[in-house]
């Protein structure tokens, strides 16, 4: 039921992996005018002949494309900011999504301003570290992780399914760590904004 499709990568009629059961679908709703494609190859392909525009991209700059894209995306906020700023499953439930995003994520900078690991809770004395138990009854190690929320740092566990968090999509903060030191962070999404 697409409307539109952007193929990179992969070719619907000369493809290796033969006709796939898609095939007559999409040939059906394209000559019907109801779908729209966009074919991102090197080669002037037997999909790009049908396709409504054909993009002749050199080969290995896919993901300088794609990047291009994406920030096109975020400076034009044609994103779904709804989506990218539940940082948990109740998040995502009360936007009616099975899944949710680590757009509004923390994630800690090193001494050069390079993305490292998501920051955890108890690194800033919001949160300690919890003993839990898995499924099978195995204890493990569980520790929250941190999302800005109007401003300021919120602990949350991205699997809780009862405490929503809609975190702040674009930050770029220093906390306070639990040992004195500043903590450089930035939101998930900021991090792919800059880069």
């Amino acid at each position: 039921n697409s409307e539109y499709i952007l193929f990179v990568g992969s070719n619907l009629f000369d493809g290796n992996y033969g006709p796939p059961n898609r095939t007559p679908r999409m040939t059906q709703r394209m000559v019907e005018g109801k779908l729209k494609c966009t074919v991102l190859d090197p080669r002037f392909t037997k999909l790009a002949s049908k396709a409504n525009r054909w993009v002749p991209v050199k080969p290995g700059t896919d993901a300088a494309f794609a990047m291009g894209m994406t920030r096109w995306i975020l400076e034009n906020k044609r994103y779904n900011a709804p989506y990218l700023a539940a940082a948990n499953k109740a998040a995502a439930a009360a936007n009616k999504d099975t899944t949710w995003s680590n757009g509004c994520w923390l994630v800690k900078l090193d001494d050069h301003g390079k993305p490292g690991a998501f920051l955890r809770a108890h690194e800033i004395g919001l949160k300690e570290k919890e003993t839990r138990k898995d499924k099978d009854g195995k204890e493990f190690n569980f520790e929250y992780l941190v999302a800005m929320q109007g401003g300021k740092p919120v602990a949350f566990d991205p699997n809780d399914e009862k405490e929503g968090v809609v975190g702040d999509l674009f930050v770029t903060a220093e906390l306070d760590g639990k040992d004195g030191k500043k903590i450089k962070v930035k939101s998930g999404l900021q991090v792919l904004l800059d880069t």
